[in-house]
C-alpha cells in the first residue's frame, strides 16, 4: 500500500514548486512463493514479496488485472507456509522478467499465532535496529 503526499518546494527560478511523494504504508517482504492461477492444476515456485496490502512476483508472461490467483508463501524466519488467494491488479516490465503486482483478497489463518509471532519478532527487530 502506498501513500500520497504532495509538499511545497521552494526553488530559485520558479518560486514554488509542488511535487508528488510516494511512501509505503507497510513494509515488503521478500519470500519464495508457489503460485496457482488459471485451470492449471500444479503451483509454479518464484521470487516475490508480500507487504500487508498485498504481493509482487516474478513471471514470464502478463497477466491480466482481475485474474485470481492462490498462493503458498513463506516469511523471513517464520518457517511455515501462509496460503492466501488474491487478485491481479497489473504488471510492468523489470529487467528481463515482469513483475506482477496484486492484492490479498482472503488468508488461511489456520496457526494465526504463528503469524503473531513473526510480526512481534520482526517488531522486536526494528525497535532493536
Amino acid at each position: 500500500m502506498t501513500n500520497v503526499e504532495k509538499i511545497k518546494m521552494s526553488t530559485d527560478s520558479i518560486g514554488e514548486e509542488e511535487i508528488v511523494v510516494y511512501t509505503r504504508k507497510s513494509s515488503r517482504y521478500n519470500t519464495t512463493m508457489l503460485i496457482r492461477y488459471g485451470p492449471v492444476d500444479s503451483m509454479r515456485e518464484t521470487r516475490g514479496n508480500v507487504s500487508a496490502g498485498g504481493f509482487c512476483f516474478e513471471s514470464e508472461s502478463e497477466l491480466e488485472p482481475g485474474i485470481k490467483i492462490e498462493i503458498l508463501f513463506r516469511l523471513p524466519g517464520a518457517g511455515v507456509w501462509m496460503s492466501a488467494r488474491g487478485i491481479v491488479l497489473g504488471c510492468y516490465h523489470q529487467g528481463d522478467s515482469i513483475a506482477v503486482r496484486g492484492s490479498f483478497t482472503d488468508f488461511d489463518m489456520g496457526n494465526p499465532e504463528i503469524l503473531i509471532e513473526w510480526i512481534n519478532s520482526i517488531s522486536r527487530l526494528r525497535v532493536v535496529a
